[in-house]
């Protein structure tokens, strides 16, 4: 997945929100405003209504969209809220330091392929702000995130490990890490985290055909805070997720992949 253009919202507000309201009313109007998202993926498929409802689904996701960038930075606070309702209808990842977070919804299918919305919130030198990625297709992205890993190099630098959940094809699957980091006011991603050999990569990636997932195997990487290590499943040459693990262990700037 290859994220390096971003469109950054910083304290922008515009009339819809400028009377100040709690953020459990946020979390309310975003639960309704995705209730209308579901309820138009869900409407049933005629050949003269169907124009209608794809542009109904448009509307509502472009709604939420701004919803979502524009109190994300109106109320820094929604960095830190549980969102613990919301998270029933969208995916809200953050990290263990609560300075990152990333909002994910599935917005429905086009062509037999699976299309999401990934909106970024972060905290950067005492401000708060909201991006997504500047695809020239803003339904490029083909998945979400559901966790947040934060490793620290030392000093004040620190990394963000986000887990991703991808769906390229209906039989070409991937789970990965995808990295970023927060550099002065700017969120940053691909940085080299992960090292093969004489390879430096920014993400590690599991491609397996969905066929060989059951509720064993729904996360196939595991992050150990305390001994900094990552397991990766491993697969055959069919995509077929196997029982066997890769290890990666963190020497200090990389995690390295041993025997």
């Amino acid at each position: 997945m290859c994220m390096r253009f971003f469109v950054t919202y910083m304290c922008v507000v515009f009339p819809l929100f400028m009377f100040a309201i709690s953020l459990p009313e946020i979390e309310s109007e975003l639960i309704a405003s995705v209730k209308k998202i579901n309820y138009w993926k869900a409407a049933p498929y005629d050949a003269h209504e169907n124009f209608r409802s794809f542009d109904s689904l448009y509307i509502e996701n472009n709604n939420l969209k701004t919803k979502i960038l524009n109190y994300c930075v109106t109320y820094p606070a929604m960095l830190n809220y549980p969102f613990d309702s919301l998270k029933n209808y969208i995916d809200v990842a953050t990290s263990d330091d609560n300075k990152f977070r990333i909002y994910s919804w599935w917005i429905g299918e086009k062509d037999k392929m699976e299309y999401f919305v990934n909106i970024f919130q972060y905290e950067a030198q005492g401000k708060v702000y909201a991006t997504m990625i500047n695809y020239d297709d803003e339904y490029d992205p083909k998945g979400y995130y559901s966790e947040i890993y934060s490793i620290l190099l030392g000093g004040d630098i620190t990394i963000y490990m986000g887990y991703f959940h991808a769906f390229y094809t209906p039989k070409d699957f991937s789970d990965s890490y995808q990295t970023f980091q927060i550099v002065g006011q700017e969120l940053q991603d691909s940085i080299p985290l992960f090292k093969m050999n004489d390879s430096i990569m920014s993400s590690i990636e599991v491609l397996f055909h969905p066929v060989s997932q059951s509720r064993f195997t729904k996360k196939l990487l595991f992050y150990n805070s305390k001994r900094q290590q990552i397991k990766i499943r491993q697969t055959d040459n069919f995509g077929m997720i196997l029982s066997k693990y890769k290890k990666l262990v963190f020497n200090g700037r990389y995690f390295e992949y041993i025997e």
